[in-house]
């Protein structure tokens, strides 16, 4: 891992692109899961709220400091609760972009492949992750909004060698939403055991130092879902392409369509120009 310190942030091109994707993606007080986080934030804020009914959402909202972190910044402003909610999903958009950066400056030395990183991820923040519900970045105030770009705080804080750094961003995310601390403990895990294998066995093969991980499927059963959880699993069609809708198949085929229509119109004025 480069020991070196990573690039300055270009923090008027990052809050530009901030702007731009905030605009662009749309902002959504409340919606989804975010009903359970704004009551629980808008209750540390005026504890008068919900006078009865608040276990539903607190149930929830009490296993993470996310809530009191937001609605202690909206008591102490004394800022409008919902501007208060708003301002932290833009600085959670920019957090995310900053992250980005400093991870993107770990991987490439020249100015362009960065920003083109930056742009692809500003592009794709609403797209949901392969195989889930799940966007990149919700359009919401959420606990991911802060424990996603802590997360990658901590994995380019430890591709930089500052393992200290990236210890304590971890502790943040942990404390901001326990279950995602552990996805990115499993990886920053697997980062420290990929640099032990190099520094141990820097002639060795990756394929042949890391075959015993071949075995772990076999520790888990995996046979077909039943009962219960398999009316679940079904219920959610978006998991298997054969259940997809024709505006699902137009979803995979249309941005391929369109890419190929810009590529040729490119390739076309480049032609002309030359």
């Amino acid at each position: 891992m480069s020991s070196s310190s990573p690039t300055r942030a270009p923090l008027l091109g990052l809050l530009a692109i901030t702007v731009l994707t905030v605009c662009v993606q749309g902002y959504h007080l409340g919606a989804d899961d975010a009903a359970i986080y704004v009551p629980g934030i808008k209750k540390v804020a005026d504890p008068d709220l919900y006078p009865f009914g608040a276990e539903f959402f607190q149930s929830h909202a009490h296993l993470t400091l996310f809530p009191n972190l937001i609605g202690e910044s909206a008591r102490l402003t004394r800022l409008p609760i919902d501007a208060v909610i708003f301002i932290w999903h833009v600085f959670g958009v920019f957090l995310l972009l900053l992250a980005s950066w400093r991870l993107l400056c770990a991987c490439f030395h020249n100015q362009s492949a960065r920003w083109s990183g930056l742009a692809l991820l500003a592009a794709v923040l609403s797209v949901p992750v392969a195989g889930t519900a799940l966007a990149i970045t919700d359009p919401y105030v959420t606990s991911r909004t802060l424990s996603t770009p802590a997360t990658l705080f901590a994995i380019a804080c430890f591709v930089w060698g500052k393992r200290k750094q990236a210890a304590a961003w971890w502790l943040f995310t942990a404390l901001i939403h326990p279950q995602m601390s552990v996805y990115g403990a499993v990886f920053l895990g697997c980062l420290a055991l990929v640099d032990r294998l190099a520094f141990m066995r820097p002639k060795a093969e990756p394929s042949a130092s890391l075959a015993y991980l071949s075995v772990l499927p076999f520790l888990w059963e995996l046979a077909p879902a039943r009962g219960p959880a398999r009316a679940a699993l079904l219920s959610r069609t978006y998991f298997f392409v054969s259940r997809w809708t024709w505006y699902e198949w137009i979803g995979v085929f249309a941005p391929l369509a369109l890419l190929s229509i810009l590529a040729f119109d490119v390739a076309l004025i480049w032609y002309a120009v030359r």
